[in-house]
């Protein structure tokens, strides 16, 4: 249980410096989302990801738009720095873990740092939640559920279409993005 916390504590002090690097990189933007990008490699587990509604509108204005894009880890305008690997003692504790488990440890993570007011500057129908690596919807929707709860759930399941009710058509109009 110990090692729990303690493992739990070190990845949310990860995830929040890799935040604050992303929010440096991105100057005075809003982010429209972050993401923890799965990726299985050894050093690194997880790559976060984020898009600005500046990016957003960049795109838009290129008309060279294809709504899943925006949604995708390797179309995010900002990333934290994936050469900074976890300390090897995290890394062999993550390496136990199943995917599942990674997973809720992550959730729980994201859960209190949002609980914690990390992510309150950024708009209010900004998305966080786990991507993977192997484009797992499941864990994309249920991750979001968890981390940000009912509130633009309509709007996100629909993010990667060309809808009225898509998260990304919500955005542009809103923020006069077009």
């Amino acid at each position: 249980m110990e090692t729990t916390l303690a493992l739990k504590e070190s990845m949310k002090e990860k995830i929040r410096d890799n935040f604050f690097e992303i929010k440096k990189q991105s100057g005075y933007y809003r982010l429209y989302t972050f993401i923890l990008n799965r990726v299985n490699n050894f050093s690194t587990i997880y790559l976060p990801v984020s898009g600005t509604l500046k990016n957003l509108k960049d795109k838009f204005e290129k008309k060279s738009v294809y709504y899943p894009e925006l949604w995708s880890a390797t179309e995010m305008n900002l990333s934290s720095n994936e050469h900074a690997p976890l300390e090897q003692e995290i890394v062999f504790k993550l390496n136990s873990l199943t995917k599942e488990e990674l997973d809720l440890l992550l959730i729980e993570c994201l859960k209190e740092l949002k609980k914690d007011g990390l992510f309150e500057n950024e708009i209010p129908e900004f998305s966080i939640y786990i991507q993977d690596g192997e484009n797992n919807r499941d864990i994309e929707e249920y991750s979001f559920k968890m981390i940000n709860g009912k509130s633009y759930w309509k709007h996100f399941k629909n993010r990667k279409s060309n809808t009225e009710n898509s998260l990304t058509n919500l955005l542009l109009h809103k923020y006069n993005l077009r």
